[in-house]
């Protein structure tokens, strides 16, 4: 098998992915790569950026050039080319997990984004050049330590310390 790499700054913590753009998080900030072409095609390194913040554990690209970083204290909204953060929600972020033109939104680079605050799950929904808006929110038994948007079927995967839920939105609201 081959692969193509490319050097980040520090440890890789989380990791986005939106058409051909890579987002890698790590403690120096977020290195913006573009996906390689083909399997052995090396990625090039667009910018950096978020690189002032601290604490932060996770990055979606849920809608088209927007990122949101996930941290210890706070959610944060974000370009990908330029200009600052905005902190869009206060609190522990402790998964966030991204989808770009989920079935709640509409094919226009929009998306939809699961927050896990804890055992809160927050559903938001991201137009581009928007800070994204809350549609629901759910509460699970147990803290939230990972998630996923599973594409086969449509439904987000929340990892807790001992179980895996399956979370499903219909429309803009939450169910298990």
């Amino acid at each position: 098998a081959t692969f193509a790499s490319a050097p980040v700054v520090g440890a890789a913590g989380s990791i986005a992915v939106r058409d051909s753009l890579v987002a890698v998080l790590s403690d120096s900030g977020v290195t913006l790569f573009s996906a390689p072409a083909g399997a052995s095609a090396r990625p090039a390194a667009l910018r950096r950026r978020a690189a002032g913040l601290g604490g932060l554990r996770q990055v979606a690209l849920p809608a088209t050039g927007q990122m949101l970083l996930g941290s210890a204290s706070a959610l944060y909204a974000g370009s990908t080319e330029s200009g600052t953060f905005s902190r869009v929600l206060g609190g522990q972020v402790s998964a966030l997990a991204g989808v770009a033109g989920a079935p709640t939104t509409a094919s226009n680079g929009a998306g939809t984004t699961l927050i896990a605050r804890g055992r809160v799950l927050h559903l938001t929904q991201a137009v581009p050049g928007a800070a994204p808006t809350v549609s629901d929110s759910l509460v699970i038994d147990a803290p939230v330590r990972a998630a996923l948007h599973d594409a086969s079927n449509g439904h987000w995967l929340v990892a807790t310390d001992s179980s895996v839920v399956e979370v499903i939105a219909a429309g803009t609201t939450l169910r298990t």
